[in-house]
């Protein structure tokens, strides 16, 4: 093969290679925030929103468990 064609071959197979992905890969690195009870007393309610929202996205795009904790 001359060197045109493999770096043809190369570009096709890096192109391909960025179709195939993992659904789920986005997930590896986030889990559901829980809170002990005496965090509940310190928390504003900005942060309870924002909590709430992190763990709803997660159950809707993680498939998270309410209620279930994650090891």
């Amino acid at each position: 093969m001359r060197l045109t064609e493999k770096v043809m071959l190369m570009y096709v197979l890096i192109f391909l290679n960025g179709c195939a992905t993992n659904e789920r890969a986005f997930c590896t690195g986030w889990l559901p925030i829980y809170l002990e009870r005496y965090d509940l007393d310190m928390i504003g309610p900005n942060l309870a929103r924002d909590l709430l929202k992190h763990n709803k996205q997660g159950e809707h795009m993680c498939d998270w468990q309410h209620g279930k904790k994650i090891k």
